[in-house]
């Protein structure tokens, strides 16, 4: 059961991970992103965010993520929240951090019981990732470049 739970979380980070993270294209009014050169003086990205995405959403709030378990620990010292997705089943929460992904993991293994490690190379993604079930909604932890990590909250069915 527990393997079946990490194996439909890590087809949801697989499908979250589509974006590239390398573009400075400014972005339409409608999707609530930010570019770099769109900022106005009303507005600041944090410069983790500028220099990990080159975009963002300076508003981003884990508010907007409604899957987020309850008993969910804050991110590690340092880390910056840059963006967030909604999506009908799946809600991420796109990080910053200048601390390697193995401190990233370590934070959330120590904070959140239960979490499994999978490497890179099981889950075919190339990334170490935490997968679990915490409060009935199926979460990861993974790095998702140098620089960034993304929490994903799936809901509905996880096996």
């Amino acid at each position: 059961m527990r393997r079946l739970a990490v194996t439909g979380a890590a087809l949801l980070l697989a499908l979250t991970a589509c974006g590239d993270g390398d573009s400075d294209a400014a972005t339409s009014d409608d999707d609530g992103l930010t570019s770099i050169e769109d900022l106005d003086d009303a507005a600041e990205l944090d410069p983790l965010c500028e220099e990990a995405f080159g975009y963002a959403d300076p508003t981003a709030s884990l508010d907007s993520i409604e899957a987020l378990p309850g008993s969910w620990p804050d991110a590690p010292d340092g880390a910056v929240l840059c963006l967030t997705g909604v999506g009908s089943d799946v809600q991420t929460a796109s990080y910053a951090t200048d601390d390697d992904i193995a401190a990233v993991l370590a934070h959330y293994t120590d904070a959140v019981p239960g979490l499994e490690l999978v490497s890179g190379e099981e889950n075919g993604t190339g990334y170490d990732t935490l997968s679990g079930v915490v409060d009935g909604v199926g979460v990861e932890v993974r790095e998702r470049d140098a620089g960034q990590f993304v929490l994903a909250f799936a809901t509905g069915d996880l096996g």
